[in-house]
């Protein structure tokens, strides 16, 4: 993958995307770390030392590629409601990933910022791709308006993929 300018912040009516710094570790623990948000996925971190390496690995992808998983910041809170953004895959293409805090889950914020990802994505003539757990319906009907179109389906250690 090579480098491109970074893609944050990006702004949403409601949403702040911007890099995420060691300083977020008690805020990213608090998604990454609930059952209630993050269980039997791939984003869950059992413990604040995880989710400290986690946030580390972010941190380069961001410096080395421009973009990566980043904080999803409530406009007016300024609190973190969820995590963002792209993981680097092969060529110029990535994974889209997000994951909003289950107490503002239903509010619409997942559709906000993934439209702005996917926007900022193709000013950089990035492909995207997503791959959603089966069963996520609520996932595969974002990605369905969003404009992303299945491809098939495999197999990953937690289930069956989209």
């Amino acid at each position: 993958m090579v480098p491109m300018r970074s893609l944050v912040p990006i702004e949403t009516n409601r949403t702040t995307l911007r890099a995420l710094t060691d300083g977020d570790l008690k805020e990213v623990h608090a998604v990454l770390g609930d059952p209630a948000t993050c269980g039997g996925r791939s984003f869950f971190q059992p413990n604040q030392e995880s989710t400290a390496a986690w946030i580390g690995r972010r941190i380069v992808h961001q410096r080395t590629h421009g973009f990566s998983i980043w904080a999803v910041q409530d406009s007016v809170t300024h609190e973190l409601v969820g995590l963002a953004g792209l993981f680097p895959s092969a060529g110029h293409e990535a994974e889209i990933g997000y994951v909003i805090r289950a107490d503002r889950q239903q509010e619409g914020l997942a559709t906000e910022v993934v439209a702005a990802i996917v926007d900022a994505a193709d000013c950089e003539r990035l492909a995207l791709f997503a791959t959603i757990r089966a069963g996520n319906e609520a996932s595969i009907r974002l990605a369905t308006r969003s404009g992303f179109k299945p491809s098939g389906t495999d197999r990953g250690e937690r289930g069956e993929l989209l």
